[in-house]
């Protein structure tokens, strides 16, 4: 009798063990869909030519190209007296009421070449459109 009541005792322990754990794996858990963040915002710069160049000053800008998802924060044209000028060198900014930039870059020396590009930046990065470089007179 001893012998058969220890069996009673274990199986009463290990049964509710192994149920649960068979109900806890064969449970669907609703999980929260994973969320990621918005691509890069599909975006093309068309670079313009530059006009109305004098000593000083220069025309420049370009044409977004944009699915019209996102936003872009900032546009304008970046330059250097070097190749491939970025937002960390001289920036211009555009007014953000339409997808043309229009800037006009004062203070430049005269008979110096320059670099310039537009670019548009958004929540996640800034795009440029080809860098075209210049000389004033």
């Amino acid at each position: 009798m001893k012998a058969k009541s220890y069996k009673i005792i274990k199986l009463s322990i290990y049964l509710p063990m192994v149920l649960v754990s068979i109900l806890a794996v064969s449970c669907e858990i609703d999980e929260a869909p994973v969320l990621f963040p918005d691509p890069p915002l599909p975006l093309t710069i068309h670079t313009e030519m530059v006009k109305d160049i004098t000593t000083t000053s220069a025309l420049c800008g370009g044409v977004i190209q944009t699915d019209g998802r996102g936003s872009i924060l900032t546009k304008g044209v970046c330059w250097s007296t070097v190749p491939a000028p970025t937002t960390e060198d001289n920036v211009q900014e555009d007014a953000m009421d339409s997808d043309t930039i229009k800037v006009t870059l004062n203070g430049l020396m005269m008979h110096t070449r320059y670099y310039v590009r537009p670019f548009a930046t958004t929540s996640l990065q800034t795009i440029y459109g080809d860098e075209i470089s210049f000389t004033t007179q």
